[in-house]
């Protein structure tokens, strides 16, 4: 995996190009193997890039304190993070159930399951406040295959893991 060169001067934009070229390696990856594992990417502004895979014991709630704590006075200028998730996808601006999962009254976990979506995230997170997702829905076929349907470019949307700068 050869990420795109990096450049000292313009750190955002080497960022991005190389949130860019993970989100097309982890679909790449999840339509061979069917799923992708959890992983964090911490890169610093001369590009070193440290993986850091989310795994049990850990969890997303364990990742984010310690990267609370250890951010502030760090190198780390950016996070990227890819994973699989349940999301709700809704129907309109009243949609009832969008409303319910925005007030706390529900969770997607509780939803039936033709009810929520399988997705694919690759998400940004800088020092410079770029917040920003790619939002891959996940179609898995009866015969076991999988394929990617609607696709999303976010902006300004909450970090997975909270916010960390």
């Amino acid at each position: 995996m050869m990420t795109p060169p990096w450049n000292p001067a313009d750190p955002r934009a080497s960022l991005l190009a190389t949130w860019e070229f993970l989100h097309d390696h982890a679909r790449q990856v999840f339509l061979e193997d069917g799923t992708h594992v959890e992983i964090l990417f911490l890169l610093a502004e001369d590009g070193t890039m440290q993986p850091v895979p989310i795994a049990e014991p850990m969890s997303r709630e364990n990742v984010s304190a310690r990267l609370r704590e250890q951010l502030p006075g760090s190198a780390v200028y950016g996070l990227i993070h890819i994973a699989e998730a349940w999301a709700y996808l809704p129907q309109g601006p009243d949609d009832h159930t969008r409303k319910q999962l925005e007030w706390g009254e529900m969770r997607v976990s509780s939803l039936r399951d033709e009810d929520k979506k399988e997705l694919l995230l690759v998400s940004l997170l800088s020092r410079d406040g770029d917040s920003m997702v790619w939002i891959d829905e996940i179609v898995r076929e009866e015969q076991g295959q999988v394929r990617f349907g609607r696709r999303a470019k976010l902006s300004n949307v909450e970090f997975p893991l909270g916010r960390l700068f």
